[in-house]
């Protein structure tokens, strides 16, 4: 069992919630990952997900 389990969304509060429709939106379609702990703070849930669809989807490394 992990430390820090899942949070359903009943158990989420406004804000908690509000990040999980953003995270879910995005390129990864649900909460997985880290961002299922990272949703206790989710100011930095919000602005990890943004980070990682920046790196991911939105910038292109140039082939070597």
């Amino acid at each position: 069992m992990p430390r820090l389990g899942p949070l359903t969304y009943e158990q989420m509060n406004e804000a908690q919630r509000r990040a999980a429709d953003e995270i879910a939106a995005g390129p990864r379609g649900r909460v997985m990952g880290p961002f299922t702990s990272l949703l206790r703070a989710p100011e930095a849930a919000s602005r990890f997900q943004k980070v990682g669809e920046y790196m991911r989807c939105i910038t292109k490394n140039p082939a070597r």
